[in-house]
């Protein structure tokens, strides 16, 4: 997988823990995106030509807990630590995209509350 080749803007959405989701602008960097999550970048998935990431330390550094991931069943999947970014992904290149409006009021809508539900 690449990840981000030139220093062009992105639509990205961030989520800090405790709080909704905002949409906001970062460099296409490996760099711009540590910064976000405040260290090694670790990506946790992805559908709909986007991408989540979270910092790949965020157990071990003891990050504050941000959303917890539901299964279906009602049980836990997950508790996201620190911040989480979502991107947008192009698939045929493996590159680090803006999000669409579409992308970011969906992602935007699926992390509002404290808990996500998981497939």
């Amino acid at each position: 997988m690449s990840i981000m080749n030139d220093q062009a803007i992105i639509d990205v959405l961030i989520i800090e823990p405790g709080q909704p989701p905002r949409r906001d602008g970062i460099p296409n960097t490996l760099e711009a995106m540590q910064h976000v999550v405040g260290g090694y970048i670790e990506h946790i998935g992805s559908d709909d030509h986007a991408s989540c990431w979270v910092n790949e330390e965020g157990r071990l550094i003891n990050l504050p807990p941000n959303r917890i991931l539901i299964r279906p069943d009602g049980t836990i999947a997950d508790i996201l630590r620190g911040p989480i970014l979502i991107t947008g992904h192009d698939p045929d290149t493996g590159e680090e995209t803006s999000l669409s409006d579409e992308q970011a009021e969906r992602y935007a809508r699926l992390f509002a509350g404290p808990a996500v539900t998981v497939a």
